[in-house]
């Protein structure tokens, strides 16, 4: 009996010790989180002060970082890297391209942003110089797939998914988007859109096609399609979103499968997103794809042709004039 109240009073010393350590553990990181500074957010600053030329915005980037050096973040790059996207991808391409040359400017040794500036000059249309940016970045960081692509496209190494004719405006992107990296594929989307799709009153409006050549070992279950072109607008919202404080509705996206023939897998249905672009109001879209799985590249070709305009109007007979190149197919 002795012998067993000594292991019993052992182990609740031993209880008691792992008890207080765990106290002390959970203290000391408590402790830690409190003293990392909570940064205004640079990003919503910057956004404030839109109505100013760009010229004058970064002026004030540089004011705040002189006299609030402790108030804002200036060392990490991202603030200011999702500030030029907001600007790219709303419809200020000329004012991205200066943000993305002051984020160079302060952060000349990594890799992000010359790729950042290279997508921005890609924009503008001068493709000598997004190259110079894109070799630039692969130099710092050899391991960016997505730069290697555009050098690559650029130089006339890599081809197009799908063929339009000049009329429609064209964006390419490698996976993992930037901003979409929770996408986990490797590949490449291929984004066509025609002139006035920003337009509320045109029949192009929100009216595009996009195409992914992904590696996959087998075709993509409609669930994870889904559940992608939800991270996918969301992420794209974010980055548009203008409005201080405001949280965005998320994205649903509901996909059913209408055919199967000669190894062609057919889809049609919605995605509810937020247009952040133009209405600042819930869009739906209506959406047809198809997917081309290929066992022998093991890679799966897409192409989703997306409109809010009911599939029985003719922007769907203009949006079915862009498909996937056919030797993307081939061998499979």
């Amino acid at each position: 009996m002795k012998k067993t109240y000594l292991s019993q009073w052992t182990l609740l010393l031993t209880l008691v010790f792992m008890s207080t350590n765990l106290t002390i553990s959970f203290a000391q990181q408590k402790e830690q989180l409190d003293s990392q500074p909570a940064f205004a957010s640079l990003e919503q600053k910057l956004k404030d002060h839109n109505h100013l030329t760009v010229e004058a915005r970064i002026a004030l980037y540089h004011q705040l970082k002189k006299e609030s050096p402790d108030l804002y973040d200036f060392k990490e790059d991202k603030a200011l890297n999702q500030y030029g996207y907001s600007l790219l991808f709303g419809g200020k391409p000329m004012e991205a391209l200066e943000i993305f040359k002051l984020l160079v400017a302060e952060f000349p040794d990594r890799s992000n942003p010359y790729d950042s500036l290279g997508e921005a000059y890609l924009k503008n249309g001068n493709k000598e110089l997004a190259l110079l940016n894109y070799e630039k970045s692969f130099e710092l960081d050899p391991e960016n797939k997505g730069a290697a692509y555009q050098i690559d496209f650029l130089k006339g190494n890599f081809d197009v998914l799908m063929a339009a004719d000049s009329f429609w405006g064209k964006e390419i992107f490698v996976f993992p988007i930037h901003f979409a990296e929770a996408i986990p594929y490797e590949g490449v989307e291929d984004a066509r859109f025609p002139k006035y799709w920003a337009k509320p009153d045109s029949s192009d409006f929100w009216s595009y096609v996009i195409g992914w050549n992904i590696v996959k070992d087998q075709a993509v279950p409609v669930s994870e399609l889904e559940a992608n072109w939800e991270i996918y607008f969301n992420g794209l919202m974010e980055i548009v979103n203008k409005e201080k404080d405001s949280i965005l509705p998320k994205t649903k996206a509901n996909f059913t499968q209408t055919g199967s023939q000669d190894g062609v897998i057919s889809y049609a249905g919605t995605v509810l997103i937020f247009d952040a672009f133009t209405t600042k109001q819930p869009l739906l879209l209506n959406v047809q794809f198809e997917q081309h799985f290929c066992f022998q590249k093991g890679r799966a070709e897409l192409v989703f042709w997306f409109s809010p305009k009911s599939f029985d109007h003719a922007i769907w007979k203009k949006l079915k004039t862009v498909q996937l190149l056919p030797k993307l197919l081939e061998g499979c």
